[in-house]
């Protein structure tokens, strides 16, 4: 309370002019932007979405996720059910490779060579 501009600035005139510019800020947070929101996220803490990614995410939005009657994006814009969304991966993807084969561990002591 010491500083010359606290003293100018404490106003009501001030405060009211503060209060209006708070009240106009308003957070665009809702259940609607979901996705969106989502993807901005993404897109902010990973400096981008790969390609991939963003087919991913797209995939996931219209065929998995639902709305509280249970029906997808895909659902409501092509008018019928289409395929459970992992159990026509599962139908469709090829089966996984073998592990690769590691390298057996030396357990040979190394020699050190020093540099003199």
């Amino acid at each position: 309370m010491s500083d010359p501009l606290t003293i100018i600035y404490d106003s009501p005139r001030w405060n009211a002019w503060a209060k209006e510019w708070v009240l106009k800020f308003q957070r665009s947070t809702s259940q609607v932007e979901g996705r969106n929101a989502r993807l901005d996220e993404s897109h902010h803490r990973f400096r981008g979405m790969g390609e991939l990614q963003i087919k991913t995410q797209t995939i996931l939005h219209n065929f998995w996720i639902t709305r509280e009657d249970g029906t997808t994006a895909a659902e409501r814009l092509f008018k019928f059910k289409p395929p459970n969304l992992f159990e026509w991966l599962l139908s469709n993807m090829p089966e996984l490779g073998d592990p690769r084969q590691r390298k057996p561990k030396n357990n040979a002591p190394q020699e050190l060579a020093f540099i003199a």
